[in-house]
């Protein structure tokens, strides 16, 4: 097989490393406010898993957060720890259609989207794209990835 060549930007969930003690659903909401700018209405828990197993113990954590993500863009992510995360929404048959071109690369935006896409509230097809995006657990930058 003949690996493809990385793409300069990586698509990716909110995530981050948290330390021994800290809930990691707390965590899940605060990160979520500050990369992506949207605040988490309601949580769920996706899966916990080993990373590698084999080669590492650590652990990720994955949740789907409810947002509101009518206004979310920009770029978010603290200067200090050298973030630069640019948020964008994606339409759900969209985001299902980039899992199918391979434009997913890495384990947690695999997985949460597979999970979404099996666990997802179903759409009516009365729904406008803005009543689908305002009333779905969205995705991409809004499924949170945990390592412990």
């Amino acid at each position: 097989m003949i690996l493809k060549k990385s793409p300069p930007w990586l698509i990716e969930v909110v995530a981050r490393i948290i330390e021994y003690g800290e809930q990691p659903e707390d965590e899940a909401r605060r990160e979520a406010i500050e990369e992506s700018g949207c605040e988490i209405q309601d949580i769920e828990l996706i899966q916990q898993y080993f990373t590698s197993p084999g080669c590492t113990s650590k652990m990720a954590i994955l949740y789907c957060g409810k947002v509101d993500a009518s206004t979310a863009g920009g770029v978010h992510g603290l200067a200090e720890k050298g973030e630069d995360i640019r948020v964008f929404k994606v339409d759900v048959d969209d985001a299902f259609e980039m899992l199918a071109d391979g434009k997913f690369i890495n384990s947690t935006i695999l997985i949460s989207t597979l999970w979404f896409r099996h666990h997802h509230p179903p759409f009516t097809p009365e729904m406008n794209r803005f009543e689908k995006i305002k009333s779905y657990y969205t995705l991409v930058k809004w499924i949170i990835g945990f390592y412990q």
